[in-house]
């Protein structure tokens, strides 16, 4: 495929999202297997915070979820 060709194509931007639970893992030992960091992780009985960190009502029901 010539340069020119190359130039026109659109660029794409994808974004992948993972979610795991499990009832008893912590969230750091799954980080250590997987490799990236995620965005969220907490613990079930822990606090519930919005995606910014600002506290939220109750604690969170769900073992463990982790979102990267």
């Amino acid at each position: 495929m010539a340069e020119s060709e190359e130039d026109e194509r659109p660029a794409y931007h994808h974004k992948v999202s993972l979610r795991i639970w499990h009832p008893a893992i912590d969230p750091v030992e799954i980080t250590a297997v997987l490799g990236p960091t995620p965005g969220r992780a907490w613990r079930a009985g822990e606090p519930r915070t919005n995606p910014k960190g600002d506290p939220l009502k109750g604690n969170w029901k769900e073992p463990i979820g982790l979102r990267t």
